[in-house]
């Protein structure tokens, strides 16, 4: 669990320049709830600020619909949390990962297939082998595409580490081997000159496609599957407090659905799940709403992730609020 608080000291290092919205709340002194074991866990129980919103969108980047999500946040001087999928990120797209990065969003791990089922099939440690390979996939490819410098050498690099060409879709069996990816990708960052057990961008945040399993009744041993990869990465996993409804089958284009939820969530605080294609007038009238609130602030995702009350202890929280002491 410490190499998770030192991973988010640097990511919040890392990520600080440039940032727009608040900074983050400080850690509470109270020693958390659960054990050192637990996963650390933002959910709808979570502490949550009337009024103190962290903006995550997930499934990108897609070359159609995350560029306008980027625009729109850069107009009203916000920033967010995307949770990338790690089989979009390609050679098309890999410049809007290096856009996020430039104009200081923070960048999470959504898999990288969006198996919803992922840890609901079977236990054992091929279930758990492969959850963490979803995740150290995307993570992989997340860095990549910070590395490259043109698409050609995204190919290069892509094929460099996954021994395929970047247009193969990467099947379980060689998720649940994730291990030689790492290991091909590590030869490649030490050349690039990173010092062993340094990383471009070290992934501190993920969360599970459709919140499974710890949504919608998902059972115990499912969750211990996915808790087991967690803790082998050292994730946090966020879910959220509420969402823009953009999902939903019937409602999704309903513009005042979507500005009413969004409206909610604000009033209510904590973080807002939203997609890159929710309807762009509902998320123009949304942004431009809270920005202009009295009662609303935009913080990063470290906030409600440092004010939790379980999974963690004081000196855990410590390490990551004072990484010099």
């Amino acid at each position: 669990m410490k190499r998770f608080w030192l991973l988010l000291t640097a990511l919040l290092t890392f990520a600080s320049s440039g940032l727009a919205s608040e900074g983050a709340a400080p850690a509470p002194g109270a020693a958390c709830d659960a054990g050192p074991t637990a996963v650390p866990t933002v959910h709808s129980r979570s502490p949550a600020a009337p009024g103190r919103v962290t903006l995550t969108f997930d499934d990108g980047p897609h070359p159609g619909k995350t560029p306008r999500v980027l625009d729109l946040l850069r107009e009203q001087q916000l920033t967010a949390t995307f949770f990338l999928v790690g089989h979009a990120i390609r050679k098309n797209t890999f410049r809007l990962v290096q856009r996020m990065v430039a104009e200081g969003h923070t960048l999470g791990s959504h898999s990288y297939n969006h198996d919803v089922n992922m840890a609901l099939r079977r236990s054992g440690p091929k279930a758990v082998e492969y959850v963490r390979g979803q995740h150290e996939v995307t993570q992989i490819l997340i860095e990549l595409a910070l590395l490259a410098q043109s698409e050609v050498q995204f190919e290069q690099l892509f094929m460099r580490v996954f021994e395929e060409k970047q247009f193969r879709y990467l099947p379980s069996g060689k998720l649940r081997h994730w291990q030689q990816f790492a290991n091909n990708h590590r030869a490649l960052l030490n050349e690039q000159g990173y010092a062993p057990g340094k990383r471009p961008y070290p992934i501190v945040f993920s969360r599970p496609p459709g919140g499974n399993p710890y949504v919608a009744g998902g059972e115990k041993w499912q969750r211990d599957v996915y808790d087991e990869a967690l803790r082998a990465l050292g994730h946090v996993n966020v879910l959220w407090h509420s969402e823009s409804g953009d999902t939903h089958p019937h409602k999704k284009h309903d513009f005042a659905f979507l500005t009413e939820n969004l409206r909610r969530g604000a009033r209510r605080g904590g973080v807002i799940l939203i997609h890159d294609y929710i309807r762009t007038d509902a998320l123009v009238s949304a942004l431009g709403e809270m920005k202009r609130s009295g009662q609303v602030s935009i913080v990063p995702l470290t906030a409600p992730a440092q004010s939790k009350t379980t999974a963690c202890s004081s000196e855990q929280l410590s390490v990551a609020s004072n990484p010099g002491s």
